[in-house]
């Protein structure tokens, strides 16, 4: 044992002495040429690699969009108006005739002998009708002689009544204060009157007005027995006066 490991350890130190003897020399030139074969290899690469060919620069290729015209509107033609209807002319009504009344003739007819005849489809005679005059309007009766003069007062009065309960006041005149009388004139005849005049007037027209309505709206009484039949005319005093 102690034989080989002497054995051993010769050796080792005897191989380690030879490597440190390498001249430092040797190591440089070594890394030259390893530097020059680097270089000639990457010389020979470059040389085989395809070189570098510049693109021409293309002039820019001018693209123009047109805009997509949009299609027109349909026109819509306007309906026409209605036309108005024509005005129908006026047609005036004609006036209707006014009968005129025949004479009734009336013939006579001698009498003679007639074969009956039978005839077919024969219209039937209009009949004639008789015209009727109208009968005239009765003539009033009128009596005449003496007059009883307390009959006359007491008509009198009584009528004025009638009157004063049916006094007319225009209210225009209440409303302006007007007040006053008016003296009227009437012919009296069983119960009507007529021929209305005014004999004294009020300064006031709508006093006069309504004296006049007055008398034409009031209910007037009969006369007594011994009065009827007999034209009379009566003066009155109407008076409008206003109460406070």
């Amino acid at each position: 044992m102690e034989d080989y490991i002497n054995n051993s350890s010769f050796n080792n130190n005897s191989h380690n002495d030879g490597y440190n003897k390498i001249p430092f020399g040797y190591a440089i030139l070594l890394g030259a040429v390893l530097e020059l074969v680097l270089v000639a290899a990457a010389i020979l690469i470059l040389s085989h690699m395809p070189k570098y060919v510049p693109i021409p620069q293309q002039k820019p290729i001018m693209i123009s969009l047109a805009a997509i015209p949009t299609p027109p509107k349909p026109i819509v033609k306007p309906k026409p108006k209605p036309t108005p209807p024509k005005p129908r002319p006026v047609v005036k009504p004609k006036p209707t005739p006014i009968p005129h009344p025949k004479p009734h003739v009336v013939k006579h007819v001698a009498q003679k002998v007639f074969k009956a005849v039978h005839v077919k489809n024969v219209p039937p005679s209009p009949a004639v009708h008789e015209i009727v005059p109208p009968s005239p309007r009765p003539v009033p009766v009128v009596e005449h002689g003496p007059i009883n003069p307390s009959l006359i007062a007491m008509l009198t009065g009584e009528i004025r009544q009638k009157i004063k309960s049916s006094l007319v006041y225009p209210s225009a005149a209440k409303a302006m204060r007007m007040q006053g009388k008016v003296k009227v004139l009437f012919t009296y005849y069983n119960g009507v009157i007529s021929k209305i005049k005014i004999i004294r007037a009020s300064q006031f027209s709508l006093l006069n007005s309504g004296a006049i309505k007055t008398l034409e709206l009031a209910n007037y009484p009969l006369p007594p027995k011994k009065l009827r039949n007999r034209i009379l005319q009566f003066s009155i005093w109407i008076r409008f006066k206003l109460h406070r």
